[in-house]
């Protein structure tokens, strides 16, 4: 399905899991939205159009609030 990129040793998987997940909860939505729904779609468009959508996430991404809010020394 495409879902993991990680190896965990046997009896791990289920840490690495949840040490994922908490990661991908402190995201700001538009990145979230941005990973599951403009990604793919950016994948599948010609590059002209694929990096358009790219910049364009990326500029709603970083002008969210409380992405502005978020430090950066984690």
């Amino acid at each position: 399905m495409g879902l993991s990129q990680y190896l965990a040793e046997p009896g791990e998987g289920l840490a690495k899991g949840l040490e994922l997940a908490k990661r991908i909860i402190a995201n700001v939505p538009p990145t979230n939205f941005a990973v599951i729904q403009a990604l793919p779609r950016v994948a599948r468009a010609d590059p002209d159009t694929g990096l358009l959508l790219e910049g364009l996430m990326c500029a709603v991404a970083a002008a969210d609030d409380e992405a502005n809010t978020i430090s950066t020394s984690e």
